[in-house]
Formats: structure tokens, C-alpha cells, sequence
């Protein structure tokens, strides 16, 4: 729409439902509800029942120890830890499924196991969330082993930069660095998630069997502020909805595409499809169709049927009548077509003096 100059003729309401842009009033409430939630902390009220600030996740900030403490390349590091296959070792595994959100880890010796531990998290949790609560659990568990050289190889890198952050604003990240800092025999290290370890593959068969388990035991963990924040804009979106199907107003749009989605924009990566939401899809190596070349790309598919070739349009464009004024006189360069303006007329640039 923007290379073809369709902005100028197409009414607010359309843009509005192509382009996923809800009204004005329906943002500002939900940055007004969002506000009260997190800066003012009051609760949110939604379908009879309420999010307390309380079950959000907090925020930390400041130092979690002195800014000369910190925890060396021995006892935490993002080295590939795939060749520590022998002693007394943990393995941690945090994964979301269909079913839930899980957490669990594996404590070997050699090739033996000798404890096993998981956890379901609510779905509302996130993967990151179930990653640091695995490791947190890891170190407490070492904590209580015998004083001995002690390996915990996790298969996330974001938790362990969080946990080696002494300035992490997750309270687990938090109390995962006083922990090591205080054992220095216990190690942290990273290996490569599904790459055929058998110990970390045990470890992820724990969080999926805790994950198709049914009344497994929950850890309560608060709500994250992404699920609150896509909670509001969903409420958000829901009020939208209702206002377009009551409204008496942009019945035509409405008609043509029922549905609002606030990811309704397009998107010309040219690794992605090219997708205009609730109107028309097309293929994946596909360019903007300002610059579609014809005489390469089959044709597309849409909605309700299959394009014309090109080929075909042209053959029928050229049986038109054609005018004197240009428009209809193209010269042709090869399989492009380029456009001659008419004769006897200038195009002028005025500029202001």
C-alpha cells in the first residue's frame, strides 16, 4: 500500500484493521492499566477475579555482593562441558510443552544415577524461568553433598549469565551466585542441548514425564511481566472486537475481515513468509509486488482461488483500445516493461522561493 500511494484513498478504519493499529482510547487504557499494575500497585481486575502485585515478578536492583566479589572462570563459564563425562555430576533441564512448563535435573556418578528431581511450573511460566529454577535447585542440592569436586553442566546459556550476573534482576539468578560464590567446589558449565548426551537426555525425559503427568506437584512462581503484559493487550484486543461487531460504522471492512490481529502488518524478510493476515498469502521467496518479476515466479495463491498469470494479463491488456495520451504505449525492453510518458508535456518541480 505504501509504494502504490493507496494511504491517501483508503479510509482510517481499514488501515486501522489491516495494519493491527487498535484506536487510540483502547491503547491508552491498557498503558493506563499496565501503569496502575506495576508503578502504582494496585490490583487488576478481570472476569470476577484479580492479579495482586504480589504474584508478579519482581524486579531486583543493586548489587547482590560487593562489586570486588565475583565468581571465576573455574567455577562458571559457557565452555562446552561435553567432555566431563566422569565423577559426581548434575545435568538441569527447563522446557515448556504443550502441556506445561517443567523443570528437573540429574545427579550421576560416573554412569549411575543417584538422584533424580522435577518440578511443573504453571503455563503461564515461562522457559527461562523453568531453566534458573533447575539450576537454583542443582546448587542447593550440591550444597548438602559431600565437600568434593562437583560439575553442574546446564544446556541454557542465558540462566547461566544471569546466575554469574551479580547485578541480575532475577532473585534466583541471585541467590544462585552467593551459592557458588560461597562452594567454590562446585562448577558450572555448559553443554549443548539434544547432541546425543545420554545424562542430559535422561534429565529432559524427567521434565517431560513431570510435563504429561497429571496432578504432579506445582511450584508456585510468579506471574512474568511478558504474560501480564500479553494478557492486557489480549483484554485489549477482546474489547476491539466487541466495539467492530456492535459498531455501525466500517460494516464494509468489517465484512471483508471480521477479525483484528495486532500482528497484522507485513513483513518482507526475505527468510519468512510474506504474510498479509486475514486476506492473502504468498510464497516464501516471493518479493514486494512493486518489484514482482513476472517472467520468474509462478503464480501465487490467495484466497478464494488462484491468481491470474501475469502472461495472461498482459495478453489481454494489450487488446485494449489504446489512447494517445501514452498510458497504453509502452515500449518494451527485453521481458521488462518500461514506461514512456506522452510527448508535449514537461514534468515541472516547483520549489518554493
Amino acid at each position: 500500500m505504501e509504494s502504490t500511494g493507496a494511504y491517501r484513498t483508503t479510509s482510517t478504519a481499514a488501515l486501522q484493521v489491516i495494519l493491527g493499529i487498535p484506536h487510540l482510547h483502547l491503547q491508552l487504557q491498557r498503558e493506563a492499566r499496565a501503569t496502575a499494575l506495576f508503578r502504582r500497585s494496585l490490583p487488576f481486575s478481570t472476569n470476577g477475579s484479580n492479579i495482586y502485585p504480589s504474584e508478579i515478578e519482581d524486579k531486583t536492583t543493586g548489587w547482590s555482593a560487593h562489586p570486588s566479589e565475583h565468581l571465576s572462570p573455574t567455577e562458571i563459564s559457557l565452555n562446552d562441558g561435553s567432555n566431563i563425562n566422569t565423577g559426581l555430576r548434575i545435568y538441569t533441564v527447563g522446557l515448556k510443552t504443550e502441556k506445561g512448563v517443567c523443570a528437573a535435573f540429574c545427579v550421576f556418578t560416573d554412569v549411575n544415577i543417584t538422584h533424580r528431581w522435577s518440578t511443573r511450573l504453571f503455563l503461564r511460566n515461562t522457559v527461562f524461568q523453568a531453566e534458573i529454577l533447575a539450576l537454583l535447585k542443582a546448587v542447593e542440592h550440591a550444597v548438602f553433598l559431600p565437600n568434593q569436586e562437583l560439575n553442574i553442566l546446564v544446556d541454557n546459556q542465558v540462566s547461566i549469565k544471569s546466575a554469574a550476573n551479580p547485578e541480575s534482576h532475577n532473585s534466583n539468578a541471585r541467590k544462585i551466585f552467593k551459592l557458588l560464590h560461597s562452594q567454590p567446589n562446585i562448577r558450572v558449565s555448559w553443554i549443548k542441548a539434544h547432541a546425543g548426551y545420554i545424562e542430559n537426555e535422561e534429565a529432559d525425559r524427567q521434565a517431560k514425564k513431570a510435563a504429561e503427568t497429571e496432578n504432579f506437584p506445582e511450584t508456585p512462581i510468579e506471574f512474568p511481566k511478558s504474560f501480564i503484559k500479553a494478557f492486557i493487550r489480549q483484554k485489549m484486543l477482546a474489547t476491539w472486537e466487541m466495539a467492530s461487531d456492535d459498531g455501525d460504522t466500517g460494516r464494509l471492512i468489517h465484512n471483508i475481515i471480521p477479525k483484528h490481529r495486532q500482528e497484522a502488518y507485513i513483513d518482507f524478510c526475505p527468510n519468512q513468509p510474506v504474510v498479509a493476515p486475514n486476506i492473502c498469502q504468498y510464497d516464501a521467496n516471493a518479493v514486494p509486488f512493486a518489484t514482482l518479476d513476472y517472467h520468474r515466479r509462478p503464480p501465487q495463491t490467495v484466497v478464494g482461488g488462484v491468481m491470474p498469470h501475469p502472461q495472461e494479463v498482459e495478453d489481454e491488456r494489450r487488446t485494449l483500445p489504446r489512447g494517445r495520451s501514452g498510458m497504453h504505449n509502452p515500449n518494451f525492453h527485453g521481458s521488462r516493461e518500461v514506461y514512456t510518458p506522452p510527448r508535449g508535456r514537461r514534468t515541472t518541480i516547483s520549489t518554493p522561493v
